[in-house]
């Protein structure tokens, strides 16, 4: 990718490692994807907007522009970071997921990360909620919880406690189980959702656990 300042602006176009909040939502922070993300820095503050492939005709790669039949799926985002002082900083973003094949298919998702560091602990508390209409038809209500406590006892030992929540399953017209749109492989825990390639290239999902 290349990247340029503009105005006081950061751009950055072509195939980068991205990632929105704690990696619930989005991933592409490995093997990257294909966008156009523009920065605003001011102090030790940062705003944004941007947009992805994220997927391209409906193969989950994450890596390439438009194909021929206009069914790729893209998301469109804006982020913001704010340093809170005292070495707490807290992060917003909002994205919009745009799936071209399907009529009227708009997801929203909004998240909210708090991070710090209350010596000698370590802390993160995120949370994403959707709305909007995945499949054009039925309302998108999933959410994500997690909060995670680190303590570094010596510089070679780190201890780490996380509590984790995707909700799940369908309710009636309400589609409670939450969208994700990560890379080939990518574990919560053993127990949450998944996404993994198969043999001969095809794809295989798990939806997050109910509760």
């Amino acid at each position: 990718y290349i990247a340029f300042p503009v105005m006081g602006l950061n751009v950055s176009v072509g195939h980068q490692l991205l990632s929105l909040g704690v990696k619930s939502f989005f991933d592409a922070s490995k093997d990257g994807a294909a966008g156009i993300v523009v920065v605003y820095p001011f102090g030790k503050n940062v705003v944004g907007l941007g947009t992805i492939k994220a997927t391209e005709n409906n193969v989950v790669t994450a890596n390439a522009w438009s194909g021929p039949n206009g069914s790729d799926l893209d998301i469109h985002f804006g982020l913001a970071s704010f340093d809170l002082g005292g070495g707490h900083t807290l992060g917003i973003n909002i994205a919009n997921v745009l799936n071209n094949s399907i009529s009227k298919a708009s997801l929203w998702n909004y998240g909210v990360t708090l991070s710090g560091k209350l010596a000698p602990v370590t802390y993160t508390i995120a949370a994403d909620m959707q709305d909007g209409k995945n499949d054009g038809v039925n309302k998108n209500k999933g959410t994500h919880m997690r909060g995670v406590l680190g303590f570094q006892a010596t510089p070679a030992l780190g201890l780490n406690l996380a509590s984790i929540y995707y909700s799940g399953e369908k309710t009636g017209t309400s589609v409670k189980n939450f969208k994700t749109y990560l890379e080939d492989t990518n574990y919560a825990t053993f127990v949450f959702g998944y996404l993994n390639r198969g043999f001969g290239g095809a794809y295989g999902t798990g939806a997050p656990a109910p509760g």
